[in-house]
């Protein structure tokens, strides 16, 4: 926030009174610079919708994580052989429905995006869980130097 201290100076009545200026709290000032930038705002949204599709994976995911097609083994979507075109000779679309699968199958038959969604948790949860750890010790070991520290300069003031 920027403010011409001449111009306050001049136009204010009370001459020997401290001039104020009305600021931001913390926090508004920081959310307002989160929106202005764009790419923290993307990365943001990005995360909460990672989140989203982590909680709801059930219901988001085509196919349970560990169901099996034997008969679909690399299976294939047809936008992803014309896309790559050397991986006709490696797989092949599904039989009943080319479109079964969004990102193919592996090796046993399983879908390679429920995967995703499903592996998806795990990292997510790890990347909130360590930052956690990290503040639990953050506190303790803070807690603990500042009250150690109180009779340290107590004890050399002495």
């Amino acid at each position: 926030m920027t403010v011409d201290l001449g111009n306050a100076l001049k136009n204010s009545n009370n001459a020997g009174n401290p001039i104020t200026l009305k600021s931001e709290s913390l926090g508004k000032d920081a959310f307002r610079r989160l929106i202005r930038n764009r790419a923290a705002l993307v990365g943001g949204i990005i995360i909460i919708l990672l989140y989203v599709i982590m909680i709801f994976a059930d219901k988001i995911a085509p196919f349970d994580f560990a169901q099996q097609t034997l008969s679909e083994q690399n299976a294939v979507p047809p936008w992803l052989m014309k896309v790559f075109p050397g991986m006709q000779a490696y797989g092949k679309p599904p039989v009943d429905n080319p479109n079964k699968y969004l990102l193919g199958a592996d090796y046993v038959g399983r879908d390679i995006l429920s995967r995703i969604i499903y592996g998806s948790r795990v990292s997510l949860i790890i990347a909130i869980i360590g930052p956690l750890i990290s503040l639990v010790i953050g506190i303790i070991y803070g807690s603990i130097s500042g009250f150690l520290e109180c009779y340290l300069f107590l004890s050399a003031s002495d």
